[in-house]
């Protein structure tokens, strides 16, 4: 998130480039950081690009609405997903011990949010070899995919 919003005040250019501009910074970011933990600290044994490509994946579920919301009401959007994803988003997301651990419904609640979803393909792609995420993904490509929908909506004009 916070990328984005450096991305969104750095370059004022064409929505279409600023989410390219994020697709490719998910892409580092997702390599980086998982060479970091494999390699440098020896928290993964295996799996670096499927791995990778999970981290790139919760990047992109959060980075793509940040731009979208952005695009269409301001710096009111970057508050917005801020609000939702730093207050419900991380404590309902069971990234600490599984959402299965969270009280009530509130571990499901968190698997249908960026954060949530993507520590679950995160972990199974660590840890399981990918097994049991696949409702995790959906829930990271719909996250990128209404954020790159709202991104590319035509804006209002003010009617005068």
């Amino acid at each position: 998130m916070a990328a984005s919003a450096a991305l969104i005040f750095a370059y004022r250019g064409p929505t279409r480039n600023r989410l390219l501009a994020v697709s490719g910074l998910a892409v580092v970011g997702g390599l980086a950081t998982t060479a970091i933990l494999e390699f440098g600290f020896g928290a993964y044994e295996h799996n670096y690009l499927h791995i990778s490509g999970a981290v790139a994946a919760g990047i992109l579920a959060i980075a793509y609405p940040v731009l979208g919301l952005e695009s269409k009401i301001g710096t009111a959007g970057i508050a917005l997903m801020g609000v939702l994803l730093m207050f419900l988003g991380n404590p309902l997301s069971g990234l600490g011990t599984g959402p299965e651990w969270l009280p009530g419904i509130w571990g499901e609640v968190g698997q249908l949010l960026p954060i949530g979803a993507a520590g679950t393909v995160i972990r199974s792609a660590a840890f399981f070899d990918g097994a049991g995420a696949t409702h995790a993904w959906i829930v990271l490509v719909c996250w990128a995919l209404a954020g790159i929908v709202i991104a590319l909506l035509p804006r209002r004009k003010p009617v005068s």
